[in-house]
């Protein structure tokens, strides 16, 4: 069977992970109304790290890599949580939470952008969603899997994970990176907000 058609062969549990992760983005908004703080202090960190980010004044290649390593590294550890029963459907549901609530707390931190995206910057936005999710959900789908095969099935996950989840990850953050420096403010030449 090829890469492909192997990670393809987990689209069942992957639409499962989108559905959990999902409900852990609708649960965001209950957290956050009713401020319970075990359940926002991971988006607290997301959102600050969001901010450093934003504000680190990175050249977008450098933002890229940062993205990719973070990505890469997060969802690799995603998928191997399949090895813990039920690990990836709870990766699943507090990823949703934290990405949807962090993007929420993240607004009161991260600069507004001086003017509305240009269209390639808005086509980075998107193709991100486009990339960065499935390749999420897929991966915690073959995770999802580990539990019945056990470790026997880590090297087929691996092959798949380096072959093409970690190369469509690191579109997925040139995307993002060109995306998130275009929305930053423009600086002067000493390094300074205007």
């Amino acid at each position: 069977m090829s890469t492909i058609a192997f990670i393809l062969s987990h689209t069942p549990q992957a639409v499962l992970m989108a559905g959990l992760f999902a409900l852990g983005g609708a649960a965001a908004g209950a957290a956050l109304r009713w401020r319970i703080e075990a359940l926002l202090a991971m988006p607290r960190v997301f959102a600050r790290a969001l901010g450093r980010l934003f504000n680190s004044r990175l050249a977008w290649p450098l933002l890229a890599l940062a993205i990719f390593l973070f990505n890469g590294a997060a969802v690799f550890l995603y998928m191997l949580s399949g090895l813990i029963p039920w690990g990836v459907h709870a990766v699943a549901i507090l990823t949703g939470l934290n990405v949807v609530a962090g993007g929420i707390l993240a607004r009161e931190i991260v600069p507004t952008p001086p003017a509305p995206p240009s269209p390639l910057a808005q086509f980075c936005v998107g193709a991100t969603f486009l990339l960065e999710l499935p390749c999420f959900w897929y991966s915690l789908a073959m995770g999802a899997t580990l539990e019945t095969s056990g470790t026997a099935g880590l090297g087929a996950r691996i092959e798949a994970y380096l072959a093409v989840v970690l190369p469509l990850l690191a579109l997925s953050a040139l995307a993002e990176g060109y995306a998130v420096s275009r929305a930053l403010p423009p600086r002067d030449v000493n390094g300074t907000p205007p």
